[in-house]
């Protein structure tokens, strides 16, 4: 009996996991195939739907091979930066006591990677998953520092905003399945 029963649970829970992330799959594989040992986790949907204003969401969570928080701003060139070379900018710092998680926000220096990641996973989710049944997207990077505690950058953002910052992504166009 106890057998069936762990049989039964085994299989719920198959079951789940195969609804819960069949409509992401495709997306946390071409995450994966760019980004080898990544682990992309993607999540989609309304946060606590049951309440009413909740707003559709797709989050991302992939694992990158270097620090995305930012430990201080270089030193500024006495010239100003062209317009073209111009960082794309998102919500200043915000105090956390966890100084290992941050919000990326308005004027925040953070290394060029992390830009390039933003915009390659953007157009990744355009590509792969599509957008328009989301009001928003957060993208978490975490850095996995060996015997030390990860260390985790995100950006909550609405769809509008992520265009905004980087055009590019909104023209990517779907791939046909």
């Amino acid at each position: 009996m106890l057998f069936v029963y762990a049989g039964l649970m085994v299989g719920t829970m198959y079951l789940y996991w195969e609804l819960y992330t069949r409509p992401f799959r495709p997306l946390q594989e071409a995450i994966n195939a760019q980004y080898p040992n990544s682990m992309p986790r993607v999540i989609g949907g309304k946060h606590k739907s049951h309440r009413e204003g909740s707003k559709p969401t797709l989050r991302v969570v992939v694992t990158v091979d270097f620090d995305p928080i930012p430990v201080a701003a270089p030193e500024k060139p006495d010239s100003p930066q062209p317009a073209s070379e111009a960082q794309p900018s998102v919500s200043a710092s915000v105090e956390t006591k966890d100084e290992d998680r941050m919000a990326y926000t308005e004027g925040m220096w953070v290394d060029e990677r992390v830009h390039e990641r933003f915009r390659s996973l953007l157009k990744l989710m355009q590509q792969h998953h599509g957008l328009d049944a989301y009001e928003f997207v957060e993208i978490f990077l975490e850095y996995r520092r060996p015997e030390k505690t990860s260390r985790m950058l995100s950006s909550t953002r609405s769809k509008a905003e992520w265009f905004q910052a980087y055009p590019e992504a909104a023209l990517a166009t779907p791939s046909q399945p």
